[in-house]
């Protein structure tokens, strides 16, 4: 069932996700967490007052070539260890599913610690993850542009968070997009705040216009 939100459910969805995510740290203190639950749908399986199942469901926007479409991204899906095998995450992923059609959402991704779980509830894999490995060798050949300009940073660099969202909605209406997440402000944050070691690096062309990120540690 789709769970209020109040303080005795944030308590209890806390609890599980701490227990079964092996999270040492009081998650309502955390800031990454708490901007998603808050803007997020939660949904539970109960045994008398006792949070059992559940899973997190977070709407977003993504890109389809040209078009964008509602979707809802799937999270924290957590059973204690006594209510496993009772079928309650199924009936969840039922309950969610019926209400995502019904809210005219068509589609729900995730981020799965085991492809073959989710088969269980319907979902296959349909998006190609590319990993690019490389000697640092294979860069002595590089020649940087001579006109460009580096500008590396953190996130909290307005400067350099601007040009990041500025280049990332750019590539979003190139209509060339297969599924890609419109980040909202809040995500990037949460992002920010889950990888503070990672930097930063801008591309400028001649004209101080941005042309490119990397995103490194």
């Amino acid at each position: 069932m789709k769970l209020r939100k109040n303080a005795d459910t944030l308590k209890q969805v806390t609890d599980l996700i701490e227990y079964a995510f092996l999270k040492n740290d009081d998650l309502t203190q955390n800031n990454t967490f708490m901007s998603r639950y808050l803007h997020s749908a939660d949904y539970g399986i109960m045994n008398g007052n006792k949070l059992a199942s559940y899973l997190m469901v977070t709407p977003f926007q993504s890109h389809i070539f040209s078009k964008s479409v509602q979707m809802a991204g799937i999270g924290y899906v957590a059973s204690y260890p006594e209510y496993r095998g009772q079928g309650g995450i199924s009936k969840l992923f039922k309950e969610v599913f019926h209400d995502l059609h019904e809210q005219n959402i068509p589609l729900s991704n995730l981020a799965p610690f085991s492809e073959n779980f989710y088969r269980q509830y319907g979902y296959e894999n349909t998006i190609y993850q590319k990993v690019y490995s490389f000697d640092k060798n294979a860069l002595k050949g590089f020649k940087m542009p001579k006109k460009r300009k580096l500008l590396r940073g953190k996130w909290n660099d307005l400067e350099i968070q601007n040009y990041v969202v500025q280049l990332y909605e750019a590539q979003l209406h190139t209509k060339a997009e297969r599924n890609t997440v419109v980040r909202p402000q809040w995500w990037w944050n949460r992002i920010n705040e889950y990888y503070p070691y990672r930097n930063i690096v801008i591309s400028l062309d001649e004209n101080e216009r941005p042309r490119g990120y990397m995103v490194y540690r």
